[in-house]
Protein backbone atom coordinates (compact mmCIF):
# COMPACT_ATOMS: atom_id res chain seq x y z
CA UNK A 1 0.00 0.00 0.00
CA UNK A 2 2.86 2.09 0.50
CA UNK A 3 3.72 2.01 -3.35
CA UNK A 4 -0.08 2.79 -3.96
CA UNK A 5 0.29 6.24 -1.84
CA UNK A 6 3.43 7.78 -3.35
CA UNK A 7 1.97 7.04 -6.89
CA UNK A 8 -0.96 8.48 -5.98
CA UNK A 9 0.78 11.75 -4.14
CA UNK A 10 3.04 11.96 -7.57
CA UNK A 11 0.18 11.57 -9.60
CA UNK A 12 -1.63 14.42 -7.59
CA UNK A 13 1.04 16.82 -7.51
CA UNK A 14 1.52 16.77 -11.43
CA UNK A 15 -1.84 17.08 -12.05
CA UNK A 16 -1.92 20.45 -10.34
CA UNK A 17 1.71 21.36 -11.74
CA UNK A 18 0.80 23.61 -14.57
CA UNK A 19 3.18 25.29 -17.59
CA UNK A 20 3.16 29.08 -16.00
CA UNK A 21 6.20 31.35 -16.25
CA UNK A 22 8.27 32.19 -13.60
CA UNK A 23 7.25 35.77 -13.16
CA UNK A 24 3.88 35.41 -13.84
CA UNK A 25 3.58 32.06 -10.99
CA UNK A 26 2.63 33.35 -7.94
CA UNK A 27 0.19 35.64 -9.32
CA UNK A 28 -1.50 33.58 -11.16
CA UNK A 29 -1.57 30.98 -8.31
CA UNK A 30 -3.87 33.51 -6.27
CA UNK A 31 -5.96 34.40 -8.60
CA UNK A 32 -6.75 31.15 -9.49
CA UNK A 33 -7.33 30.27 -5.57
CA UNK A 34 -10.06 33.07 -5.69
CA UNK A 35 -11.43 32.37 -8.20
CA UNK A 36 -12.22 28.74 -7.15
CA UNK A 37 -13.07 30.35 -3.43
CA UNK A 38 -15.68 32.57 -5.20
CA UNK A 39 -17.36 29.68 -7.23
CA UNK A 40 -17.55 27.77 -4.15
CA UNK A 41 -18.84 29.93 -2.05
CA UNK A 42 -21.83 30.78 -4.91
CA UNK A 43 -22.33 27.19 -5.53
CA UNK A 44 -22.60 26.14 -1.57
CA UNK A 45 -24.72 29.37 -1.12
CA UNK A 46 -27.18 28.05 -3.65
CA UNK A 47 -27.18 24.67 -2.05
CA UNK A 48 -27.94 25.63 1.28
CA UNK A 49 -30.73 27.97 0.56
CA UNK A 50 -32.68 25.44 -1.21
CA UNK A 51 -31.64 22.78 1.03
CA UNK A 52 -33.06 25.03 4.24
CA UNK A 53 -36.58 25.64 2.01
CA UNK A 54 -36.99 22.36 0.88
CA UNK A 55 -36.31 21.20 4.87
CA UNK A 56 -38.67 23.67 5.45
CA UNK A 57 -41.60 21.84 3.54
CA UNK A 58 -40.33 18.27 4.61
CA UNK A 59 -39.91 18.96 8.44
CA UNK A 60 -43.09 19.39 9.27
CA UNK A 61 -44.51 16.26 7.28
CA UNK A 62 -41.83 13.99 8.85
CA UNK A 63 -40.41 13.86 5.19
CA UNK A 64 -36.66 14.63 5.99
CA UNK A 65 -35.49 10.86 5.42
CA UNK A 66 -36.19 11.97 1.45
CA UNK A 67 -34.33 14.67 1.27
CA UNK A 68 -30.78 12.42 2.61
CA UNK A 69 -32.34 10.05 -0.21
CA UNK A 70 -32.60 12.59 -2.97
CA UNK A 71 -29.42 14.41 -1.51
CA UNK A 72 -27.35 11.28 -1.95
CA UNK A 73 -29.29 10.11 -5.17
CA UNK A 74 -28.26 13.09 -6.64
CA UNK A 75 -24.37 13.00 -6.00
CA UNK A 76 -24.36 9.32 -7.26
CA UNK A 77 -25.77 10.76 -10.56
CA UNK A 78 -23.24 13.29 -10.39
CA UNK A 79 -20.14 11.23 -9.74
CA UNK A 80 -21.19 8.66 -11.91
CA UNK A 81 -21.45 11.34 -14.74
CA UNK A 82 -18.26 12.88 -13.78
CA UNK A 83 -16.18 9.69 -13.67
CA UNK A 84 -17.34 8.82 -17.25
CA UNK A 85 -15.82 11.56 -19.12
CA UNK A 86 -12.92 12.07 -16.48
CA UNK A 87 -11.83 8.35 -16.16
CA UNK A 88 -11.18 8.96 -19.55
CA UNK A 89 -8.41 11.33 -19.46
CA UNK A 90 -7.03 9.73 -16.27
CA UNK A 91 -7.01 6.33 -17.38
CA UNK A 92 -5.97 6.43 -20.89
CA UNK A 93 -5.35 9.92 -22.14
CA UNK A 94 -2.90 10.90 -19.43
CA UNK A 95 0.63 11.62 -20.42
CA UNK A 96 2.01 10.30 -17.28
CA UNK A 97 1.14 6.81 -19.20
CA UNK A 98 4.18 6.39 -20.85
CA UNK A 99 6.66 7.30 -17.96
CA UNK A 100 4.72 4.86 -15.52
CA UNK A 101 4.13 1.78 -17.85
CA UNK A 102 7.59 0.64 -18.51
CA UNK A 103 8.36 1.10 -14.67
CA UNK A 104 8.68 -2.17 -12.72
CA UNK A 105 4.99 -1.61 -11.07
CA UNK A 106 2.37 -3.94 -10.87
CA UNK A 107 -0.40 -2.79 -12.96
CA UNK A 108 -3.10 -3.53 -10.03
CA UNK A 109 -1.45 -0.69 -8.31
CA UNK A 110 -1.14 1.82 -11.06
CA UNK A 111 -5.09 1.33 -11.43
CA UNK A 112 -5.37 1.61 -7.91
CA UNK A 113 -3.25 5.22 -8.04
CA UNK A 114 -5.12 6.22 -11.26
CA UNK A 115 -8.43 5.40 -9.14
CA UNK A 116 -7.44 7.47 -5.98
CA UNK A 117 -6.84 10.23 -8.28
CA UNK A 118 -10.47 10.41 -9.61
CA UNK A 119 -12.07 9.75 -5.97
CA UNK A 120 -10.11 12.45 -4.94
CA UNK A 121 -11.27 14.75 -7.62
CA UNK A 122 -14.89 13.88 -6.61
CA UNK A 123 -14.39 15.22 -3.03
CA UNK A 124 -13.15 18.44 -4.53
CA UNK A 125 -16.55 18.19 -6.61
CA UNK A 126 -18.53 17.11 -3.41
CA UNK A 127 -17.35 19.48 -1.63
CA UNK A 128 -20.08 22.37 -2.59
CA UNK A 129 -22.57 20.33 -3.08
CA UNK A 130 -23.25 17.44 -0.90
CA UNK A 131 -21.55 18.72 2.16
CA UNK A 132 -23.67 22.63 2.54
CA UNK A 133 -26.86 20.28 2.49
CA UNK A 134 -25.94 17.98 4.73
CA UNK A 135 -24.70 20.41 7.54
CA UNK A 136 -28.11 22.45 6.65
CA UNK A 137 -29.99 19.12 7.76
CA UNK A 138 -28.00 19.34 11.06
CA UNK A 139 -28.12 22.40 12.10
CA UNK A 140 -31.87 22.42 11.74
CA UNK A 141 -32.24 19.22 13.65
CA UNK A 142 -29.87 20.61 16.60
CA UNK A 143 -27.48 17.49 16.10
CA UNK A 144 -24.55 16.37 18.02
CA UNK A 145 -21.14 15.85 17.31
CA UNK A 146 -21.44 12.29 16.41
CA UNK A 147 -23.13 13.05 13.56
CA UNK A 148 -20.64 15.60 11.88
CA UNK A 149 -18.35 12.87 12.79
CA UNK A 150 -20.79 9.98 10.82
CA UNK A 151 -21.02 13.09 8.00
CA UNK A 152 -16.92 13.18 7.84
CA UNK A 153 -16.71 9.72 7.01
CA UNK A 154 -19.72 9.09 5.25
CA UNK A 155 -18.17 11.86 2.63
CA UNK A 156 -15.14 10.15 2.48
CA UNK A 157 -16.50 6.63 1.61
CA UNK A 158 -19.38 7.48 -0.67
CA UNK A 159 -17.87 7.95 -4.02
CA UNK A 160 -16.09 4.73 -3.59
CA UNK A 161 -18.82 2.34 -5.24
CA UNK A 162 -19.85 4.18 -8.01
CA UNK A 163 -16.67 5.67 -9.21
CA UNK A 164 -14.92 1.54 -9.00
CA UNK A 165 -18.57 0.63 -11.19
CA UNK A 166 -17.73 3.29 -14.27
CA UNK A 167 -13.82 2.98 -14.20
CA UNK A 168 -14.74 -0.95 -14.35
CA UNK A 169 -17.24 -0.59 -17.28
CA UNK A 170 -14.82 1.68 -19.52
CA UNK A 171 -12.37 -0.54 -18.95
CA UNK A 172 -14.06 -3.59 -20.45
CA UNK A 173 -15.69 -1.36 -23.27
CA UNK A 174 -12.27 0.05 -24.10
CA UNK A 175 -10.19 -3.61 -23.59
CA UNK A 176 -12.91 -4.95 -26.70
CA UNK A 177 -13.88 -1.89 -28.76
CA UNK A 178 -11.16 0.48 -30.66
CA UNK A 179 -13.21 3.34 -29.62
CA UNK A 180 -9.82 4.42 -27.75
CA UNK A 181 -7.93 4.39 -31.17
CA UNK A 182 -9.52 7.44 -31.61
CA UNK A 183 -8.88 10.14 -28.85
CA UNK A 184 -10.16 13.18 -30.75
CA UNK A 185 -13.28 11.37 -30.89
CA UNK A 186 -13.89 10.36 -27.46
CA UNK A 187 -13.20 14.11 -26.67
CA UNK A 188 -15.97 14.99 -29.07
CA UNK A 189 -18.35 12.99 -27.53
CA UNK A 190 -17.45 13.81 -23.97
CA UNK A 191 -17.94 17.09 -24.96
CA UNK A 192 -20.87 16.86 -26.77
CA UNK A 193 -22.58 14.73 -23.57
CA UNK A 194 -21.53 17.51 -21.16
CA UNK A 195 -23.50 20.12 -22.85
CA UNK A 196 -26.92 18.07 -23.60
CA UNK A 197 -25.93 17.56 -19.69
CA UNK A 198 -25.91 21.34 -18.66
CA UNK A 199 -28.79 22.57 -20.76
CA UNK A 200 -30.76 19.56 -19.58
CA UNK A 201 -30.44 20.27 -16.09
CA UNK A 202 -31.09 24.06 -17.12
CA UNK A 203 -34.46 23.23 -18.09
CA UNK A 204 -35.30 20.90 -15.85
CA UNK A 205 -33.79 22.88 -12.48
CA UNK A 206 -36.43 23.85 -9.77
CA UNK A 207 -37.19 27.05 -8.52
CA UNK A 208 -38.02 27.09 -4.72
CA UNK A 209 -39.03 31.15 -5.25
CA UNK A 210 -42.19 30.11 -7.42
CA UNK A 211 -43.20 26.68 -6.36
CA UNK A 212 -45.56 26.54 -2.67
CA UNK A 213 -45.44 23.53 -0.14
CA UNK A 214 -47.46 21.38 -2.05
CA UNK A 215 -45.60 21.33 -4.96
CA UNK A 216 -41.97 20.80 -3.69
CA UNK A 217 -43.13 18.14 -1.58
CA UNK A 218 -44.63 16.44 -5.17
CA UNK A 219 -41.14 17.36 -6.89
CA UNK A 220 -39.14 15.83 -4.06
CA UNK A 221 -40.90 12.53 -4.46
CA UNK A 222 -41.00 12.46 -7.82
CA UNK A 223 -37.34 13.13 -7.96
CA UNK A 224 -36.95 10.34 -4.94
CA UNK A 225 -38.46 7.83 -7.74
CA UNK A 226 -36.95 8.75 -10.26
CA UNK A 227 -33.68 8.85 -8.91
CA UNK A 228 -34.13 5.59 -7.07
CA UNK A 229 -34.80 3.66 -10.64
CA UNK A 230 -31.40 4.87 -12.01
CA UNK A 231 -29.24 4.04 -9.26
CA UNK A 232 -30.88 0.89 -7.06
CA UNK A 233 -28.24 -0.76 -7.59
CA UNK A 234 -26.69 1.34 -5.49
CA UNK A 235 -26.74 0.34 -1.68
CA UNK A 236 -24.79 3.08 -0.38
CA UNK A 237 -27.56 5.68 -1.17
CA UNK A 238 -29.71 4.14 1.41
CA UNK A 239 -27.05 2.98 3.77
CA UNK A 240 -25.72 6.62 3.85
CA UNK A 241 -28.99 7.88 4.20
CA UNK A 242 -30.08 6.13 7.36
CA UNK A 243 -26.39 5.67 8.77
CA UNK A 244 -26.84 9.59 9.27
CA UNK A 245 -30.51 9.86 9.35
CA UNK A 246 -30.35 7.63 12.54
CA UNK A 247 -27.05 8.51 13.75
CA UNK A 248 -28.16 8.88 17.60
CA UNK A 249 -29.15 4.77 17.31
CA UNK A 250 -27.64 1.17 17.03
CA UNK A 251 -29.22 0.78 13.25
CA UNK A 252 -27.13 3.82 12.20
CA UNK A 253 -24.05 2.03 13.49
CA UNK A 254 -24.88 -1.01 11.91
CA UNK A 255 -25.47 0.72 8.50
CA UNK A 256 -22.29 2.61 8.59
CA UNK A 257 -20.23 -0.58 9.03
CA UNK A 258 -22.17 -1.96 5.94
CA UNK A 259 -20.90 1.36 4.14
CA UNK A 260 -17.72 0.29 5.27
CA UNK A 261 -17.50 -3.24 4.53
CA UNK A 262 -19.00 -3.02 1.27
CA UNK A 263 -16.86 0.32 0.08
CA UNK A 264 -14.26 -1.93 0.60
CA UNK A 265 -15.17 -4.85 -1.23
CA UNK A 266 -16.23 -3.44 -4.00
CA UNK A 267 -12.98 -1.27 -4.27
CA UNK A 268 -10.54 -4.26 -4.16
CA UNK A 269 -12.74 -6.89 -5.89
CA UNK A 270 -12.66 -4.38 -9.02
CA UNK A 271 -9.10 -3.33 -8.95
CA UNK A 272 -8.59 -7.14 -8.64
CA UNK A 273 -10.70 -7.61 -12.24
CA UNK A 274 -9.94 -4.95 -14.25
CA UNK A 275 -6.41 -4.53 -13.68
CA UNK A 276 -5.16 -7.27 -16.47
CA UNK A 277 -7.27 -5.80 -18.93
CA UNK A 278 -6.67 -2.43 -18.06
CA UNK A 279 -2.74 -2.54 -18.82
CA UNK A 280 -3.96 -3.45 -22.25
CA UNK A 281 -5.88 -1.13 -23.18
CA UNK A 282 -3.89 1.62 -21.67
CA UNK A 283 -0.59 0.40 -23.71
CA UNK A 284 -2.82 0.43 -26.64
CA UNK A 285 -3.58 4.43 -25.91
CA UNK A 286 0.14 5.25 -25.95
CA UNK A 287 -0.37 5.60 -29.91
CA UNK A 288 -2.43 8.93 -28.99
CA UNK A 289 -5.14 7.67 -31.10
CA UNK A 290 -3.46 8.72 -34.50
CA UNK A 291 -3.77 6.38 -37.18
CA UNK A 292 -1.48 6.97 -40.13
CA UNK A 293 -1.66 5.25 -43.15
CA UNK A 294 1.23 6.33 -45.15
CA UNK A 295 2.36 5.12 -48.78
CA UNK A 296 5.51 4.42 -49.30
CA UNK A 297 7.37 5.74 -52.86
CA UNK A 298 9.91 3.06 -54.36
CA UNK A 299 11.54 5.63 -56.23
CA UNK A 300 13.38 6.86 -53.35
CA UNK A 301 14.82 3.74 -52.18
CA UNK A 302 15.57 2.62 -55.68
CA UNK A 303 18.29 5.53 -56.63
CA UNK A 304 21.25 3.68 -55.77
CA UNK A 305 22.66 0.07 -56.35
CA UNK A 306 23.31 -2.05 -53.12
CA UNK A 307 26.87 -2.22 -53.74
CA UNK A 308 27.04 1.67 -54.19
CA UNK A 309 25.25 2.59 -51.02
CA UNK A 310 27.39 -0.80 -49.26
CA UNK A 311 30.77 1.38 -50.50
CA UNK A 312 29.06 5.00 -49.37
CA UNK A 313 28.30 3.55 -45.69
CA UNK A 314 31.47 2.41 -45.03
CA UNK A 315 33.28 5.71 -46.34
CA UNK A 316 30.98 7.37 -43.61
CA UNK A 317 31.82 5.38 -40.79
CA UNK A 318 35.61 5.60 -41.37
CA UNK A 319 34.54 9.75 -41.37
CA UNK A 320 32.53 9.43 -38.12
CA UNK A 321 35.06 6.92 -36.64
CA UNK A 322 38.95 8.07 -37.82
CA UNK A 323 40.03 6.32 -34.79
CA UNK A 324 39.10 3.27 -36.44
CA UNK A 325 40.83 4.12 -39.83
CA UNK A 326 44.20 4.82 -37.78
CA UNK A 327 43.89 1.47 -36.50
CA UNK A 328 43.86 0.33 -39.77
CA UNK A 329 46.66 1.88 -40.78
CA UNK A 330 49.27 0.80 -37.86
CA UNK A 331 48.22 -2.97 -38.25
CA UNK A 332 49.20 -2.77 -41.99
CA UNK A 333 52.53 -0.86 -40.61
CA UNK A 334 53.17 -3.58 -38.27
CA UNK A 335 52.51 -6.33 -41.18
CA UNK A 336 54.97 -5.27 -43.39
Amino acid sequence: MKDVFNLTKVLIKNSFQKNENKKNSKLGKVGKIIIYILLYAYISGIVTYMSYQVLNVLIPVKSEYLFLKVIFGSTVLLIMFRTLFSALNVLYFSKDLEYILPLPIKSKKILMAKCNILIFSHYLVMLPFLLPALIVYGVMFHVGALYYLYLLLVFLLFPIVPTMFIVTCLIIVMRFTDVIKNKDFVQYITVALTLIFIITMQFTGMNTQELDNTEILAIMKKADTTIGNATRIFGIIKMSAITLNEYYDLNGLIFFVGLVVSSFIIYHVFILAASRAYLVSATKSLSNGIKQNKKINEKIYLKSSIKRAYVSKEFRNLIRNPIFSTSLDSNSTTSS
